[in-house]
């Protein structure tokens, strides 16, 4: 599988992390939202999340930068993320289910060269998020879908060895 972020949005997101990687998650999660839901609204959004989540502006311009990464990604993990639902499609999910997969989907190829996430690490990151979120009744479709794609790139690598 190939890494689809660009060598510099690979930059932004791979820097030292100013706070935790779960307020991280939070606050990318909440602009991916708030961008869907109005995509002029980015000059807002920075007083917002600082108010609301009580953060700094450092952090939460680092925030917008993560989401601006998966951003651009969007077309090539909307195109994974529909080819591995088989249920339904992924414009039938609410907004935070999309932006949930959309986010750890990219965290997970991110990660995949430097250092890795463990799998079971994100699950558990991602069940988290759908409980504080979303409804929990989405969470087995999301978790299925997860499970499979990390699944393919586990598999990957040994098919390869022949």
């Amino acid at each position: 599988m190939s890494v689809m972020a660009s060598d510099s949005a690979r930059a932004v997101v791979c820097t030292s992390r100013p706070f935790p990687k779960q307020k991280l998650r939070e606050l990318v999660l909440q602009a991916l939202y708030a961008l869907e839901m109005a995509p002029k609204g980015e000059d807002s959004l920075v007083s917002l999340l600082m108010t609301e989540a009580s953060v700094s502006k450092k952090n939460v311009l680092y925030a917008l930068m993560f989401c601006k990464a998966i951003r651009a990604n969007q077309s090539e993990l909307d195109a994974l993320l529909n080819a591995t639902i088989r249920t339904t499609t992924l414009a039938n999910l609410t907004i935070i289910e999309r932006n949930i997969l959309r986010m750890m989907l990219f965290e997970h190829q991110q990660n995949q060269e430097s250092s890795p996430i463990p799998t079971a690490v994100l699950i558990a990151e991602t069940t988290r998020l759908i409980k504080k979120f979303s409804y929990v009744e989405g969470s087995s479709l999301i978790l299925a879908v997860l499970g499979s794609i990390f699944d393919q790139v586990t598999q990957e690598p040994a098919s390869m060895c022949g």
